[in-house]
């Protein structure tokens, strides 16, 4: 593992200290409506937003408002690879592999791609380069997706620099607060 990445997330941690779970959930509802107001927002039918681990920017709000809307798929890990399930509402959700909530029912195999692809991080810069957990399931996935890629994350998770290796994919665009 790149010790690089390694420090980053620790520093990442260090940072987190300085916020009351208030701030960054105050801090999560107005990047809920920056993403809401964007225009890729508006215009895609077909979404890929995650279900929030302790730490990361909640969407559930988002999650709540347009899964009957519009078609909102959720990450699941399967061995090393994210498949997609369509998100039916919180009482269709089970907790997965490493805690992370997910839906229930068959993997999405419609023809529709997401338009949107929505994406957590421990750290972003400004060139889109995107900070994990290291083990590189969003990078395998990302590879593969032409949706537009918005990273979500909190202001003390904004790098000037995220170290990058050829097989990280960039987001087109960070929000954050």
């Amino acid at each position: 593992m790149n010790l690089e990445k390694d420090l980053l997330r620790k520093q990442v941690i260090a940072r987190k200290k300085i916020f009351s779970p208030s701030e960054l959930c105050q801090k999560s509802f107005r990047i809920c409506h920056r993403i809401e107001l964007h225009e890729k927002f508006g215009t895609s039918r077909c979404i890929m937003l995650y279900y929030p681990l302790p730490g990361e920017v909640d969407i559930t709000s988002l999650l709540e408002k347009y899964y009957k809307v519009k078609t909102i798929l959720l990450p699941v890990v399967v061995g090393n690879e994210i498949h997609l399930k369509q998100y039916t509402g919180s009482q269709n959700l089970v907790q997965g592999n490493f805690g992370i909530m997910e839906p229930i029912g068959t993997y999405w195999i419609e023809g529709l791609l997401p338009e949107l692809i929505i994406i957590p991080g421990l750290a972003f810069d400004n060139k889109g380069n995107r900070l994990g957990r290291g083990q590189g399931y969003y990078d395998r996935f990302l590879s593969n997706q032409t949706g537009y890629k918005i990273g979500v994350c909190f202001s003390y998770q904004i790098f000037h620099a995220i170290p990058s290796e050829e097989h990280d994919v960039r987001v087109d665009e960070v929000i954050f607060e």
